[in-house]
């Protein structure tokens, strides 16, 4: 009898901890809310139940393209004719993996008849920006977003066979956690210091995220990584791997798009105009002429303005997600309206 009520003790002791822990995550979320994000493993779930025309593959940008294929679909009235592939932290060598070894086995897969079971793919577009190009080398396997965003399960286990357990690999469990958890605040914010930081502004009633010092301070780190992006653009590996993609993409006959991707403008001053923009500008626009497919620079020739991107300056907001979708299918997009040649 004494043993049954101590584990009655011990559970009611758990509960009440589950309880006060989810109700701090509930309090929390009004303090620093958490928004689920569009991420890599929702665009092959999309892919895999869907036959879209259009694959789009890039980084986190993806998901204003995500936008653009709703408007997409709304304009030519039917469903599901854009998915879009983000992958947090970019890199061309981290998009060819997940080309080849996440998409190309979906886009060639066939039926029992031996027809492919999604044979209305036909184009393919690649966003990129000058920071793919870029290779940062250190100690370990330096994509720490494979697989932390694009492994599978089967990937996990075979790179665990041959490497054992270590911090690389346990990105994959770590993306799986907050996965499972998408909507609480103190899984997302674990290891950060979002929430500390949300409650020190509620308390000094501070509105917006940085004080007008910190923005400043803020606005001339990216400029200065921009300026210096000159030095590090057109990594060997990196452009080997941009070739590969469209390589794969024209050999799969599909209609192939380069795109660089909008850049908030105060984040471009003339010296990264002058270099680092331009130069990766000729690097890109030349690998795609070469290799005979359409190129369209839209880094800094859109209508996006400084309001439309999030505030960590890299990101479009959602006004500025639908500013983008409308006026991108007005202009240098509008082919998409359309489509392509080679639709059975």
């Amino acid at each position: 009898m004494e043993e049954s009520s101590t584990w009655k003790s011990v559970f009611l002791c758990a509960a009440g901890a589950l309880a006060l822990l989810v109700l701090a995550d509930v309090l929390l979320a009004r303090v620093a809310p958490t928004q689920p994000l569009r991420e890599l493993r929702d665009g092959i779930s999309d892919f895999r139940a869907g036959d879209p025309e259009i694959l789009v593959l890039g980084s986190s940008h993806g998901r204003t393209f995500h936008v653009l294929g709703q408007e997409l679909s709304r304009r030519r009235g039917a469903p599901g004719l854009l998915v879009s592939i983000p992958l947090e932290n970019g890199k061309l060598v981290p998009y060819e993996w997940v080309l080849k070894n996440r998409l190309l086995p979906l886009i060639t897969a066939t039926g029992t008849n031996g027809e492919r079971m999604r044979g209305n793919l036909r184009r393919l577009i690649l966003i990129t920006e000058w920071w793919d190009s870029c290779s940062f080398t250190g100690p370990g396997r330096p994509y720490w977003n494979l697989p932390g965003r694009a492994w599978a399960f089967e990937h996990y286990v075979n790179d665990v066979i041959d490497t054992g357990v270590d911090s690389y690999n346990k990105n994959y469990l770590d993306h799986l956690y907050r996965r499972l958890f998408r909507r609480s605040v103190l899984v997302q914010s674990r290891g950060t210091s979002r929430i500390a930081s949300s409650v020190e502004r509620m308390i000094a009633g501070q509105a917006t995220l940085r004080t007008p010092e910190e923005e400043a301070s803020y606005l001339a780190a990216w400029r200065k990584m921009v300026e210096a992006g000159e030095e590090c653009i057109g990594a060997p590996e990196q452009i080997v791997a941009l070739r590969r993609i469209l390589t794969t993409s024209l050999s799969l006959g599909l209609d192939t798009t380069v795109v660089l991707f909008p850049r908030k403008p105060a984040t471009i001053t003339a010296t990264a105009a002058a270099g680092t923009i331009e130069q990766f500008h000729h690097l890109a626009s030349g690998v795609a002429t070469e290799m005979g497919v359409r190129f369209i620079d839209l880094t800094l020739g859109t209508p996006l303005d400084d309001s439309d991107f999030m505030d960590d300056y890299d990101h479009v907001n959602a006004k500025g997600n639908r500013k983008f979708a409308e006026w991108a299918l007005d202009n240098d997009l509008s082919f998409l309206l359309e489509p392509p040649a080679n639709t059975p």
